[in-house]
């Protein structure tokens, strides 16, 4: 019923899109035809219906696409309430076979055929007889033997007695050795927990007084920073002043200075000899021309020494362009050499195929020619 009627719905929908894309087309056509139209410019009209279509064609989908999902939603209720039928009733099927089990099995007893499926038939018949007087036993009935041990199911269960009370007994040691083995790994835990506290707090109060003790030796260290501070401060402007005072002295003690006008004499034209720290204006003129002849002998020697590693480098350059073409030269003669060699080679072995091929002719057939009988009497033989 949902499926015809889906498969129609999803035809008609896909038969309206097929129109309405070939009415565009047409249309589209039509407009493109139309010269006037494509080339002076938008048709305003047929983009706003292109517009409209659009719209109109993106509700019909929608409004399909509604249907569709909600068809869909109505076929999944219809077949998870069958599914949910099929299962209720192999569940009350299921119910039914297992009452009727349960029955069969509380009822087996009363049936006619129990005691020939019974397992324990068996083991539920009492003894042949009971005792050594048991009336149902005669003469003839042959269920009395010699050395019959008729205990042997009360020693049995008395065995059996005796091996559970053994067994309890067992449990009830080992129960208890595992409850004292508990209760030493408790007490030990309990004890290994103590001196974990004990060691916890020890190590809190050394690390506590390891802390206290940081914390001193940091001050000490910043009192003694301070004090290495001032002291380094101190001795800097002690350094300040002793130099300030040396500069002073320097500049103002007459036997140090290089004025010339301390050697001026009270008398006009003279000078004191005695107090003459200077030089003339011509022997700095010497002594500085002294000192540019020196550095331009500097310079000229390493120029020359410059010179000289330059042409050192060209020489062992060019000792190394010799080597190197003396090497490429002894290589070169070296694989002419070999050339040659293969090239002998090659003839030798030429020849010796040749030789070879005579020798073979001449020794090995039975042609008869000029050396056939030159060979009579030639063999070792």
């Amino acid at each position: 019923m949902y499926s015809g009627s889906l498969g129609e719905e999803q035809d008609n929908a896909m038969q309206r899109r097929i129109l309405l894309r070939r009415q565009r087309d047409e249309e589209r056509r039509i407009r493109l035809l139309n010269a006037k139209q494509r080339v002076m410019g938008r048709d305003m009209a047929a983009l706003e219906k292109q517009i409209e279509e659009k719209k109109a064609a993106q509700a019909a989908e929608k409004s399909a696409e509604a249907l569709y999902s909600s068809t869909n939603a109505a076929i999944r209720n219809v077949l998870e309430q069958e599914n949910l039928r099929v299962k209720e009733q192999e569940i009350l099927r299921n119910m039914e076979l297992q009452n009727a089990w349960d029955i069969q099995l509380a009822t087996k007893e009363y049936t006619l055929t129990h005691r020939l499926n019974d397992p324990n038939e068996l083991k539920n018949e009492g003894p042949a007889r009971q005792g050594d007087y048991d009336p149902r036993c005669g003469p003839s009935s042959m269920q009395m033997f010699s050395g019959e041990d008729l205990q042997k199911g009360d020693r049995i269960k008395m065995q059996q007695m005796q091996m559970r009370d053994w067994t309890e007994q067992q449990k009830a040691e080992k129960a208890g050795k595992k409850q004292a083995d508990a209760d030493e790994a408790k007490s030990y835990f309990n004890y290994m927990k103590q001196v974990e506290g004990l060691r916890n707090e020890m190590e809190k109060k050394e690390a506590e007084e390891k802390m206290q003790q940081e914390i001193l030796v940091a001050q000490e260290n910043a009192n003694l920073r301070d004090q290495r501070a001032q002291r380094d401060l101190e001795y800097k402007q002690m350094q300040r002043s002793l130099d300030q005072e040396t500069a002073n002295y320097t500049l103002n003690n007459p036997m140090l200075l290089e004025r010339r006008d301390q050697a001026k004499s009270r008398f006009p034209g003279r000078v004191r000899r005695d107090h003459w720290k200077g030089m003339t204006v011509n022997q700095l003129k010497d002594i500085q021309m002294e000192n540019e002849k020196i550095v331009a002998e500097n310079k000229a020697r390493r120029a020359e020494e410059k010179r000289i590693a330059q042409l050192e480098g060209k020489l062992s350059d060019s000792i190394v362009d010799v080597l190197q073409q003396q090497y490429d030269n002894e290589q070169q003669a070296a694989a002419e050499r070999r050339i040659r060699l293969q090239q002998d080679l090659l003839v030798q072995a030429r020849e010796k195929k040749m030789r070879d091929k005579v020798l073979n002719e001449q020794l090995n057939t039975n042609k008869i020619g000029d050396g056939f009988f030159n060979r009579f009497g030639q063999s070792c033989r």
